[in-house]
């Protein structure tokens, strides 16, 4: 007797079909996605820069942070743009950062040039910034007297901490010599 085996190979077959069908759907999806993402980045190089607001307030908050509470920081705009040549990068327009009466920065325009892949999985990371004709304000008495002022409260820091650290050493002797006159 000979077994019907045409019963399992049709199984088999419609299987490998729908696994086939699934794998070109998904493959045809992932097609449209990146023709969608052409049709983006062709669209962006047709328009030109993007204006980003939110990426000016972040950019004068981060300076602001490293200023300190005595600076001042700002960034009139920001935009998105992309060159084939440069890649993606964002622009920062008219930036100020400084310290009233000490120094002043003021950057006419300042490019960061993005790496594209890490923003695919959520992280900027820029590949270069390039600052365009930067001026540097500098009042050097006002610098020296800051520093002046810092090293001074430095000093008054440490001679603090060394008379805390007398006081305790001559405590713990006075404790050291009643304990061992109260061992006597």
């Amino acid at each position: 007797m000979i077994a019907d085996t045409t019963h399992s190979d049709g199984r088999g077959r419609r299987l490998v079909g729908r696994v086939l069908s699934v794998v070109a759907w998904a493959f045809g999806g992932l097609l449209v996605l990146c023709l969608l993402a052409a049709v983006a980045l062709g669209a962006l190089v047709a328009l030109g820069p993007v204006k980003l607001d939110a990426a000016a307030r972040a950019a004068e908050s981060a300076l602001g942070e490293i200023v300190g509470p005595n600076g001042r920081a700002g960034v009139g705009e920001a935009h998105l743009d992309w060159s084939w040549r440069e890649g993606l990068a964002v622009d920062l327009v008219d930036i100020t950062v400084g310290r009233e009466g000490l120094a002043a920065v003021t950057v006419p325009r300042a490019a960061i040039r993005l790496r594209v892949l890490p923003i695919l999985i959520g992280e900027v990371r820029p590949r270069s910034l390039v600052l365009e004709a930067p001026h540097l304000a500098f009042d050097a008495d006002a610098f020296a007297a800051e520093v002046a002022a810092a090293h001074e409260a430095a000093q008054a820091t440490a001679a603090a901490a060394a008379q805390n650290a007398n006081s305790a050493a001559a405590a713990q002797n006075a404790n050291s010599a009643a304990a061992a006159q109260n061992a006597n």
